[in-house]
């Protein structure tokens, strides 16, 4: 694998229809890069899947629009990255688990940063952007 030549896209209403095209970018993202080590496809994975269904349960819309879902899956020699954008969205109010929140609840980012090698959120227009790389492990 040499510099991005593969790169994975997928847009689509913020669905459970969305989630499953999103494996299946997964899928082909492994069959065209057969060389990602074990640790470091399951960890990608893992994370993708988490930051999508993060998305799809708690995003809010603006007020009047649409939200879609995009996702951009981008494999280098050293790097396996995911870029996530909610557009429509609402600002994200906190990237931290708050004390007294329920049990459950905020563990989902604690796990992409330790997961990930760089989790960084951003805020474009009324896009909210996640940005999920992994350094490989494998070469």
């Amino acid at each position: 694998m040499s510099g991005a030549a593969v790169v994975l896209r997928a847009s689509g209403k913020r669905s459970e229809a969305f989630l499953t095209t999103v494996e299946g970018l997964l899928e082909r993202l492994w069959h065209d890069d057969p060389w990602a080590g074990l640790a470091d496809r399951t960890a990608f994975e893992i994370a993708v899947i988490e930051a999508v269904s993060n998305s799809i349960r708690h995003a809010i819309a603006r007020a009047g629009t649409p939200m879609v879902l995009e996702i951009e899956l981008r494999p280098t020699y050293r790097r396996l990255e995911a870029e996530l954008r909610e557009v429509g969205a609402q600002p994200t109010p906190s990237l931290r688990h708050e004390p007294g929140a329920a049990p459950a609840a905020g563990r989902g980012l604690a796990m992409l940063k330790q997961l990930m090698t760089e989790v960084r959120y951003e805020r474009a227009g009324d896009v909210n952007v996640w940005t999920l790389g992994r350094d490989r492990t494998d070469i």
